[in-house]
């Protein structure tokens, strides 16, 4: 492991996931940030599980773990990877129920 460290490899996973993305560097960052000899192997995972996956979603999960999560596996990465992405629910109104619905000025009382 020691070798593996002097090699530079830490380096180079981060080189690598930021040609994948600049969401997956930032994430493989946070991850070798507080120490890198410890959390290699975990980088070096999510750096595989990413490299299997379209870009798109790579953004996606990438941004969800920087921010969601403290400390994020492989494991969790792929979960994060497979999640459909939440589309915005729209409601059917009719017109006759649009004739209720008012702006936000029409309730502010002002005298």
């Amino acid at each position: 492991m020691q070798a593996a460290m002097d090699s530079g490899l830490p380096l180079l996973l981060r080189k690598r996931s930021s040609d994948i993305c600049d969401e997956l560097g930032m994430l493989i960052d946070k991850i070798l940030s507080p120490h890198a000899f410890i959390n290699m192997r975990k980088a070096q995972g999510i750096l595989s599980v990413a490299e299997k996956h379209p870009i798109e979603a790579v953004i996606r999960a990438s941004m969800d773990a920087i921010f969601n999560y403290r400390t994020v596996t492989p494991k969790l990465f792929l979960s994060l990877l497979e999640k459909e992405p939440e589309l915005e629910e729209q409601i059917c109104i009719s017109e006759e129920t649009s004739s209720f619905i008012r702006k936000v000025d029409y309730f502010i009382n002002n005298n």
